[in-house]
């Protein structure tokens, strides 16, 4: 009978980001709402227990938003991902969900989730993709 330990290394990365610009289009039952734009600040964590993937997600978001009819929107954020690497652990691809819920300070309230998927290595530039997977408007 013998005796065995292994030692499973996990490493968590913070990456703060601030003054990040962004346009978001608001589209509820096929039906185009309006374009809110703003910056964010935001905290994004990656986590890797096991060699080949890492799962991500923004913590400590801070955002407003404002439409073009001036509503100014507080956002609440849920981003879960997983980075795929390769053998070297050079990302290879990320995908993930993206929700929102959006309260303006009139009486708008949007709850958006959209899929995406991060391609560093896009030959297109594009990295970048976003699929509307639900919207909700109040």
């Amino acid at each position: 009978m013998g005796i065995g330990s292994t030692t499973i290394t996990a490493q968590t990365d913070a990456y703060k980001f601030q003054e990040v610009p962004f346009m978001m289009p608001v589209s509820c039952d096929g039906i185009h709402i309006e374009i809110l734009a703003g910056v964010a600040d935001f905290k994004w964590l990656t986590h890797s227990q096991h060699g080949l993937w890492k799962w991500v997600k923004v913590v400590d978001a801070h955002w407003t938003a404002t439409s073009i009819t001036g509503e100014v929107f507080t956002v609440n954020e849920h981003d879960p991902g997983i980075e795929f690497l390769d053998e070297n652990g050079n990302q290879i691809k990320e995908t993930g969900t993206w929700r929102v819920i959006l309260n303006g300070d009139r009486g708008s309230h949007y709850k958006i989730t959209w899929t995406y998927t991060f391609l560093p290595n896009d030959p297109d530039e594009i990295y970048w993709y976003f699929s509307l997977l639900d919207a909700k408007c109040h």
